[in-house]
């Protein structure tokens, strides 16, 4: 387009100064009289209308190149905003992706954990009592992974010699022997086992064992905690 306003404004003038130049030689004598104010009033209002034509065609000329630049403007900005949009995309799928391998990690770690954790079973071997004062034989039995530094104690009520296995496999059993006195209101404590598992993360079990009021010894009731 810029092209084809250059050409008609130079065939314009060219056509225009043809005309000019064709007046002047028809009157070339007058044109060779003229005085210097007068050729310079001339020469003014024969280029004044080129000037002109020229600064309307660079006013277009201009107006079209800003309407390109705003265009092209417009498809930059379009491109940018694909752009971004592309990125969210990107970041959308890497936050899914991050969390997935989280929730992997996490599972694995749970499933772990599992597969590592002990499961006692508390139970009774009989007992003896004399009075207000009685003995039972208990025994706490692990049913599930292998585990070290077992450590058995009562919270308060029955006496027991804080005891220590080094290491208890599938199935062991540790036995020990409590002391208490009791009523026939009935007595309860509380037996804690702690332990460290495969990975030697620290865990604890608690069971309430309970002696029903009565004298029904060695009755009880082993809940876990």
């Amino acid at each position: 387009m810029a092209k084809k306003l250059e050409l008609w404004g130079g065939i314009g003038t060219a056509a225009y100064l043809l005309l000019i130049s064709g007046a002047v030689g028809f009157k070339f004598q007058e044109f060779q009289s003229l005085k210097l104010n007068e050729l310079g009033d001339f020469l003014a209002g024969v280029f004044g209308p080129i000037a002109f034509l020229w600064l309307v065609l660079g006013f277009l000329q201009q107006g079209r190149e800003l309407k390109l630049s705003s265009d092209a403007l417009q498809l930059q900005a379009e491109e940018l905003r694909n752009s971004v949009e592309q990125q969210k995309e990107l970041v959308s799928v890497s936050r899914e992706q991050v969390q997935a391998e989280i929730d992997n990690m996490r599972n694995a770690r749970d499933q772990r954990a599992k597969s590592i954790r002990p499961m006692f079973v508390v139970g009774g071997n009989g007992g003896s009592h004399s009075g207000l004062h009685h003995e039972m034989d208990f025994s706490v039995q692990n049913l599930g992974s292998p585990v070290t530094s077992v450590n058995f104690d009562f919270a308060d009520q029955f006496m027991l010699i804080s005891q220590t296995r080094h290491l208890m496999e599938h199935k062991d059993i540790a036995r020990f022997k409590v002391s208490f006195d009791g009523s026939g209101e009935g007595v309860s404590d509380k037996l804690t086992v702690t332990y460290l598992d495969a990975d030697f993360n620290p865990g604890v079990c608690m069971f309430n064992i309970s002696f029903p009021p009565g004298d029904g010894y060695p009755n009880f009731k082993v809940e876990q905690l």
